[in-house]
């Protein structure tokens, strides 16, 4: 391993693919863990939270924010996908936006943090999604170490299902604990992660409805949506109001 993780003392691992301006959860995980390991090895997965993610809408309950990526063979690594420059998507990204400006308190804060994403002059989907990634966390006051995976140069076994990344990233970096999102208690294996001495826990984020400037509070929003709404401090208590449970714990 070819990082200077080699001579950090690491506990507690999350990793998750390169989202789009993620969800608060997202953030929840790089707060409790000592390591957060961006996955960019495996398989971009088109037209999920990699190149988009959702925002209020006047009209409805959501509408989606874009990002364009160039034309790839259908089995192309997230690390090698590219971001299509030629296309004004962030026009229309600041465009969708907008629908905030008269009723999200902190429209001006939120859209110089913004600001500051769209312009990192890059191309990779992964590097401008960890940019951005740390720049929220900047902005919030979130601590957390951010690792890409393509570039920690770790000797993983052969890969034999999805839910074995984060067990032997986890041995490789030296850890003994491995932290998901709840979506992953349905097709984890507790018994595997067991057997190769890694405790293996997930992490489920309490979200506190905030007034979105309606009657009505919609959930599932991109981190964008807090932003605009609420405080650095009122999204950081967002961030750490969360719980730790084993799979047992929710399908009991």
């Amino acid at each position: 391993m070819e990082s200077d993780l080699i001579n950090t003392t690491v506990d507690s691992i999350g990793m998750m693919q390169p989202y789009f301006f993620p969800y608060v959860g997202y953030y929840s995980i790089i707060d409790k863990v000592d390591v957060f390991v961006i996955t960019d090895e495996v398989q971009y997965i088109r037209h999920g939270w990699m190149n988009r993610n959702r925002i209020l809408n006047c009209n409805k309950e959501f509408t989606y924010i874009n990002m364009a990526v160039k034309k790839a063979p259908q089995k192309t690594a997230i690390k090698d996908v590219r971001i299509d420059n030629d296309n004004p998507w962030k026009q229309k990204f600041r465009q969708g936006l907008k629908r905030y400006k008269n009723f999200g308190s902190y429209y001006n804060e939120t859209m110089e943090v913004i600001e500051a994403c769209l312009a990192y002059e890059t191309d990779s989907l992964t590097h401008f999604h960890v940019n951005s990634i740390k720049q929220v966390m900047d902005y919030v006051g979130i601590k957390g170490r951010i690792e890409i995976l393509s570039e920690l140069n770790l000797q993983l076994p052969r890969i034999e299902s999805p839910d074995e990344w984060g067990m032997y990233v986890t041995l490789a970096l030296g850890g003994k604990t491995y932290y998901n999102p709840p979506g992953g208690m349905t097709f984890y294996d507790s018994k595997k992660y067991k057997e190769k001495g890694v405790d293996l826990l997930f992490l489920i984020n309490k979200l506190t409805p905030y007034n979105q400037g309606r009657d009505y509070f919609i959930a599932g929003m991109s981190m964008i949506d807090l932003m605009m709404f609420l405080s650095p401090e009122e999204i950081l208590h967002q961030v750490k109001n969360y719980e730790e449970c084993k799979s047992t714990y929710l399908l009991s």
